[in-house]
């Protein structure tokens, strides 16, 4: 994959990441115990995609 289509991922996970956060907050600790297992499984997923298109240290995996 190129960077320039990396960075676009990059871009769009931030909006992720920004809008899991909000809507944990939203949500608050009012949120059924179903609806919480949920955010917290997105939110996982949301960081193992992170991690996969984070910027690699130069010479980093040769």
């Amino acid at each position: 994959m190129d960077e320039r289509t990396l960075h676009r991922l990059r871009n769009d996970l931030n909006v992720v990441g920004v809008g899991l956060s909000l809507l944990r907050r939203q949500l608050g600790t009012g949120a059924p115990a179903e609806t919480a297992d949920t955010l917290d499984r997105i939110e996982r997923a949301f960081e193992r995609c992170a991690q996969a298109v984070a910027p690699r240290e130069p010479g980093a995996g040769r």
